[in-house]
C-alpha cells in the first residue's frame, strides 16, 4: 500500500528501562598519600526512542515557482518557471517504469518568468513524470497523457 509504518498516525515508540550502573571510583596512590574520587552513576532512568526518523528538507528557492499545465494533456503542455537568477535547466520525461523517454535541455533561461511549450503528441496514453533539474535541485511532477 506504500505505507512505511511511520508518520501515518502515531509513530511507534520504544521505552527501555535501564538499570543504574555504578562505576567504581579510581584510586590514585602516590608517595604523598591516597586520593580517591566519588563514585559516578551512569544510565539511570529510561530512554524513549521514536522508531520513525524525521528529517528536515531545506528548500533551495532557485526555482521560485513552477507551473505545468494542462494536466491531463492531449498534445501540448506548458511550463512556466520563475527563476531568481539566469540558469540552464534540464527537463526529463520519465515513464512509470522509470525509463527516461525524452530529455529537453534549455539553455540560459532568464531571471523572472519563463514559458516553455513542449509537444507530447508522440507519447502513448498513460501516466508520466516530468523531472526538472537545475544546479543540484530536482523537482518531479506527475502528469497524465490522454
Amino acid at each position: 500500500m506504500g505505507n512505511s509504518g511511520c508518520n501515518q498516525g502515531n509513530a511507534a515508540t520504544v521505552t527501555s528501562n535501564l538499570l543504574p550502573q555504578v562505576i567504581a571510583p579510581p584510586t590514585l596512590v602516590s608517595s604523598g598519600g591516597v586520593m580517591s574520587m566519588p563514585a559516578t552513576i551512569a544510565n539511570s532512568g529510561c530512554i524513549q526512542t521514536n522508531l520513525c526518523l524525521t528529517s528536515t528538507l531545506v528548500e533551495n528557492n532557485s526555482l521560485e515557482h513552477l507551473t505545468f499545465y494542462p494536466n491531463p494533456i492531449t498534445t501540448k503542455a506548458f511550463f512556466e518557471i520563475t527563476l531568481i537568477e539566469t540558469k540552464s535547466i534540464s527537463i526529463s520525461i520519465i515513464d512509470v517504469v522509470g525509463r527516461e523517454i525524452r530529455t529537453i535541455p534549455t539553455n540560459n533561461l532568464e531571471q523572472g518568468k519563463n514559458k516553455i511549450a513542449i509537444d507530447f503528441s508522440e507519447l502513448h496514453t498513460g501516466i508520466y513524470f516530468c523531472q526538472i533539474k537545475s544546479k543540484g535541485i530536482i523537482q518531479t511532477l506527475k502528469f497524465v497523457k490522454q
